[in-house]
């Protein structure tokens, strides 16, 4: 399960980099594509979850809220979109490091 989460965060993080340089390039960013993002992105915490409590374990809680703060981040952005207001460039960055650490927490996790 933990390999479909990895392959769905990568998807996201696909999406995410795309976003993000239509952010810096003061381009519109499709909505399509955001919600593209979010999904994938949902799917893999979606994945985490399942994996944590089916394996009964403690281990990926710290990854999970991560992933968790993360996205919290991103609905935070889209929020912003939706309301027509000035996206943060610090907070666009912070919010994929956020994912990206943990994701890295992840696959660390899943190699150990």
């Amino acid at each position: 399960m933990l390999y479909l989460a990895i392959s769905s965060f990568v998807l996201a993080a696909i999406l995410g980099v795309i976003l993000l340089m239509h952010l810096f390039q003061n381009k519109t960013s499709s909505t399509y594509v955001i919600l593209l993002h979010g999904v994938f992105a949902v799917l893999g915490i979606l994945f985490v979850i399942g994996h944590t409590l089916e394996n009964n374990l403690n281990d990926p809680w710290l990854i999970l809220s991560m992933l968790i703060l993360a996205a919290l981040g991103g609905i935070a952005l889209f929020t912003m979109k939706l309301k027509k207001k000035t996206i943060p460039k610090a907070m666009a960055l912070v919010h994929p490091l956020i994912a990206g650490i943990a994701v890295l927490g992840l696959i660390i996790y899943l190699l150990d």
